[in-house]
């Protein structure tokens, strides 16, 4: 088997076997230099497996610890290109599996086998109606490794497409999966100062990953789950005491957090919607005032949550010192944590409380806004025949009624 995942054709001089870790070393004459982390799977695989629809090699210890960033910033920073750096594996857990067969959509199955019909001059028929509509309801197969503490709790779900077959790495980053807004639209701009979505380092301890196949609407186990450890590396400035509480606050900032801008988004939508609302208000056949006066209402409401939210922005603008936000709360816990593999200090767990404790009575003033005024809100309008708004459920009314 050739193995040229990433290597070049080109001579090797000289190979090197890193013993602790499993790694092969290549150097080649261009004075290239090339790793192949754990091995170890090689050395362990045998004709007999090749024969299985799936499973687990063994994985290695994998070693947690925080990146250091020499440059200010990740990777080679505002050096510019001609500055080397080589790029280090890092805090990562190397999962390799098998799959025997790819998967192959009922489309993809219909041109391979016309192609060949074609290839053989035979027959070949336009497909019917019932073959077209199979191939737009059919669910797209994925391939899941899924990380699970020793409680039995998800911890992160790692896909990758199911047209894939022999075998496979994936490198997990011992990290739990962001809570920020799903966005499904990215930008190509670099923003080396934006954060990163990704959530903070789990705690030492030992880890199950299980493979998966979703395909047809079911999802099968390939073989049997396998366990890992995860160990520190014990290189903390300021070592804690219990690295798992350490990670327990951290997931307690990200869900607060995640909370936190799950309320900003639902506000920044309510208020796109009111938008939509004047719009449809100033072509209906009514007059306007009574229909505004509803609306200034519910936008002053929303305006007062999203101030107790983040501030006061023209208290900030007169410097007049107010007292933190919720969202500052959060803001500057979590970029004081997040990356920190101290313990939290008094003042961030005190803080901490406090915005849990503002951000339960803020949720409570939205929910109201949402599920009474504006439900109520846009009940009226239909009513009243207004064009379509989003997050209107259509009503049939007759002309005059």
């Amino acid at each position: 088997k050739k193995l040229s995942s990433g290597l070049p054709n080109t001579c090797i001089k000289d190979m090197a076997i890193q013993t602790r870790e499993n790694d092969l070393i290549l150097a080649s004459f261009g004075r290239g230099f090339f790793v192949l982390d754990d091995y170890s799977p090689l050395r362990n695989l045998a004709e007999t497996d090749l024969k299985k629809d799936g499973f687990i090699w063994p994985v290695r210890d994998a070693y947690v610890f925080e990146s250091s960033y020499p440059y200010g910033l990740p990777g080679q920073a505002f050096q510019g290109s001609s500055f080397y750096q080589g790029d280090n594996l890092g805090a990562k857990a190397l999962i390799t599996f098998y799959i025997r067969d790819k998967s192959v959509s009922t489309k993809d199955q219909r041109v391979k086998d016309e192609s060949k019909a074609e290839k053989a001059d035979k027959d070949n028929p336009f497909p019917t109606y019932l073959q077209l509509a199979k191939e737009r309801d059919e669910e797209k197969a994925k391939i899941y490794l899924t990380v699970s503490n020793q409680k039995g709790e998800i911890i992160r779900k790692l896909s990758t497409s199911a047209d894939i077959q022999g075998m496979q790495r994936i490198a997990w980053d011992m990290r739990t999966s962001s809570k920020d807004p799903i966005q499904l639209s990215g930008s190509d701009f670099y923003d080396p100062f934006a954060n990163k979505e990704e959530g903070p380092l789990v705690a030492p301890g030992t880890y199950t990953v299980t493979l998966t196949r979703w395909e047809d609407g079911v999802m099968t186990v390939l073989g049997s789950p396998v366990s890992f450890k995860v160990k520190s590396l014990n290189n903390y400035v300021l070592p804690p005491k219990d690295m798992a509480s350490v990670a327990s606050f951290k997931r307690e900032v990200e869900n607060l957090n995640r909370i936190q801008q799950s309320v900003s988004e639902a506000i920044s939508s309510a208020n796109s919607e009111l938008t939509y609302i004047r719009r449809a208000i100033s072509v209906m056949e009514q007059p306007e005032d009574k229909w505004l006066a509803e609306v200034i209402k519910i936008k002053q409401k929303l305006d007062t949550i999203q101030r107790r939210l983040s501030g006061d922005p023209i208290e900030v603008q007169l410097d007049m010192n107010p007292t933190p936000s919720v969202a500052d709360r959060i803001g500057r816990i979590q970029g004081e944590n997040k990356y920190s593999s101290a313990e939290p200090t008094g003042t961030h767990q005190l803080s901490l409380k406090i915005a849990k404790d503002e951000l339960t009575g803020i949720v409570s003033s939205l929910k109201a806004v949402l599920e009474v005024d504006m439900k109520q809100l846009r009940i009226k309008l239909q009513e009243a025949g207004a064009p379509y708004t989003p997050n209107v459920i259509p009503q049939f009314t007759s002309p005059g009624n």
